[in-house]
């Protein structure tokens, strides 16, 4: 889902509203399982032929498969999203990409670099906290 940082007329949407919709949107997306945010520079061809840029925050969705259901609700949130935020539209695409996604855990030390460049090890300290 594509969500343009700025309304129909061309204003900035205050930051508070952008980040209480991409909010709200983590939290009604759980069905598929998680996710990721990104805020990048996003940009189109006007109607009138200009091009126009703007940030955009962009929630990407990890699902194996999505279900003609979870479509559906992709499409009313993204709806919602462009109502709340007085927007001409929100773009939402689904689709299959190739490849493996891995769960890689901590090493047991980190790898810390010096001026030098050279590569050494360092022990992990935790403390609690009193």
């Amino acid at each position: 889902m594509f969500i343009g940082h700025h309304r129909v007329s061309g204003e900035p949407v205050p930051l508070y509203k952008i980040l209480a919709m991409e909010h709200h949107c983590q939290t009604k997306l759980d069905c598929f399982g998680g996710g990721w945010l990104e805020i990048c520079e996003g940009w189109y061809v006007h109607i009138d032929g200009r091009l126009m840029f703007e940030p955009c925050s962009i929630l990407n969705l990890r699902a194996d498969e999505i279900s003609d259901d979870m479509k559906a609700q992709l499409i009313e949130l993204a709806s919602h999203v462009a109502f709340e935020l007085d927007q001409e539209s929100v773009l939402v695409s689904w689709f299959r990409q190739e490849g493996e996604m891995h769960y890689v855990p901590p090493s047991s030390a980190p790898l810390v670099r010096n001026k030098s460049a050279r590569v050494r090890i360092v022990s992990r300290e935790e403390k609690d906290a009193s």
